[in-house]
């Protein structure tokens, strides 16, 4: 898939709805994924949210890898809205 050039959103945005609906992380992207209590399916959230990132960051050009790099609000379900 092509990365996120900053000209292209429209098609990559849709690809990407895709790609993280594919692996079951879509929750984690657009922010209706909620943080369970138990501490052992909590770690498997922190994972699949850390995987969600990745996925993310992967598909962006360096310039608009830029813009995020330290974003704090990337994380916890606002990775979509930033």
């Amino acid at each position: 898939m092509e990365k996120f050039d900053g000209g292209n959103f429209h098609l990559w945005k849709f690809k990407m709805h895709m790609m993280f609906s594919k692996h079951g992380l879509w929750k984690f992207v657009d922010g209706s994924a909620t943080l369970p209590s138990e501490e052992v399916v909590r770690a498997n959230y922190n994972e699949k949210e850390t995987k969600a990132f990745a996925l993310f960051c992967e598909h962006l050009t360096d310039a608009q890898f830029a813009h995020i790099q330290y974003c704090e609000k990337c994380v916890g379900g606002s990775l979509w809205c930033a």
